[in-house]
């Protein structure tokens, strides 16, 4: 057909219209058989793949450009190359800067992903700084780099999803927000920030799990599964700087209303117990780990560990769970004055026990073995040490100093002498349980200042 119109005939109109249509046919008879489902699917796949989902890798900005900005605020250069400014947006204690910033934005350079990557990992990196900034230079800061980020025209999926979500990233309150999409999510803390490609080691990372903890707290009386995530997901975070799990693990030891939900204070003990930050205070190798958790918090700790050693020797170790002298409702009187305890458990309570033990193998980790048919209790209340045991007799009181001299490994794992907690020559008092004997238990604990609750 010729490309002038006013001398082209019917004939050759015919003929290419007959030439499109038989071209046309056979394009479509490639399709045949063929599944279009899996068509639309990879056509959606290759859609979604537009623009990378991946964080930009850190890099590592070179000597020169580091030293060509300490010439340029001194004075000495003019001017920085566009290259110096795409390096120089990963080093935090130049990016976070406000005369950095403003140099960017004054040159009107089209700035790329990795490079706006790199400004919000610095400001993330240096987030401690930028909160300490006054109101007005920290909002100004803020609002230059937003400026920055907005201006992106890409299709680099991480910056978009910025761009949409840009007080959660980059404002005075975007930890708090963004721990509050986490917490909503509740999801594991890396995957969550994987997803949005943030710096999981950054100060901003570490204030938003902060604030999650801090909003979550308030919630897991009533909600449940905040409760599990709390524990799960965020107390158990490996990243956490250690004086600030240990203030946040304290503050829920304190907090009153742990004192009314069973439940929840359960769950607090059995994480504790569990993690190697912290263990059980008891123990001579844990106790280190509690030097900076305050002294109300470790007693109120050591506190329900006691209660729930009393509870488990007098309901389950003594024979058929019978307590027929009371012995259990006298001891939980004075759980608030006991310092530590100890139960243990010979070969055949142990056995007897096996499955409560294995569900409770953190709560009763500290247990130790005696060699008898009767199973020691040890209630340690600073200035006396009492011994009871499984089989009905007597209970004895040894003067804490002389049991130290007698047991100098009370925690040892190795296996313990009942004679030996049953010395006539070395304990100041033996009572059997029968008569008034809760009522001169009481007078001779008073002796030494010690109370019921």
């Amino acid at each position: 057909m010729q490309n002038t119109y006013d001398t082209v005939t019917f004939k050759e109109i015919f003929d290419y219209l007959h030439s499109s249509a038989r071209h046309m046919t056979e394009q479509t008879q490639q399709f045949t058989g063929t599944d279009h489902k899996k068509l639309i699917h990879k056509l959606c796949f290759v859609c979604e793949s537009l623009g990378s989902d991946k964080p930009a890798r850190p890099i590592s900005v070179p000597l020169e450009y580091k030293q060509h900005w300490e010439e340029f605020i001194s004075g000495t250069r003019r001017s920085l190359d566009r290259r110096a400014l795409r390096y120089l947006c990963w080093e935090p204690d130049i990016a976070v800067t406000p005369r950095f910033v403003d140099y960017i934005i004054n040159q009107q350079m089209e700035t790329s992903h990795r490079a706006i990557q790199g400004l919000v990992r610095a400001c993330h990196r240096r987030w401690a700084v930028i909160m300490n900034y006054t109101v007005p230079d920290r909002e100004k800061l803020f609002d230059r780099i937003r400026d920055i980020v907005k201006k992106y025209q890409g299709t680099n999926k991480i910056v978009c999803k910025w761009i949409f979500n840009l007080d959660a990233v980059l404002s005075a309150k975007a930890h708090d927000l963004y721990g509050g999409k986490l917490l909503d999510e509740k999801k594991a803390i890396k995957e969550y920030v994987e997803d949005w490609g943030l710096d999981l080691e950054s100060e901003f990372v570490r204030c938003a799990v902060e604030s999650a903890v801090v909003n979550c707290k308030s919630r897991i009386y009533s909600e449940s599964e905040k409760c599990d995530y709390l524990f799960d997901n965020l107390l158990s975070w490996n990243e956490w700087i250690l004086g600030s799990f240990k203030r946040y693990v304290t503050s829920l030891i304190l907090d009153e209303q742990m004192l009314h939900y069973n439940s929840v204070r359960d769950r607090l003990q059995k994480f504790i117990l569990s993690d190697d930050r912290l263990g059980d205070p008891r123990l001579p190798r844990n106790q280190r780990n509690w030097y900076d958790i305050s002294r109300d918090a470790n007693d109120r700790f050591i506190q329900w560990l006691s209660q729930a050693d009393i509870v488990f020797f007098f309901e389950h170790v003594l024979p058929q769970g019978r307590d027929p002298h009371g012995r259990k409702a006298f001891w939980l009187r004075y759980v608030k004055n006991l310092r530590a305890s100890r139960p243990m458990l010979c070969s055949e309570d142990e056995a007897r026990l096996k499955p409560i033990l294995l569900k409770e193998k953190d709560l009763v980790g500290h247990f130790g073995k005696i060699c008898t048919s009767n199973s020691v209790f040890l209630l340690d209340f600073g200035s006396i040490v009492v011994v009871e045991f499984s089989r009905v007799g007597a209970c004895y009181v040894y003067d804490s100093g002389t049991f130290k001299k007698i047991f100098p490994d009370l925690w040892s794992k190795h296996s313990f002498k009942e004679s030996k907690f049953k010395d006539r020559s070395k304990y100041i008092y033996r009572r059997v349980h029968i008569g008034r004997w809760q009522y001169e238990m009481s007078n001779l604990l008073a002796r030494y200042g010690i109370r019921p609750s």
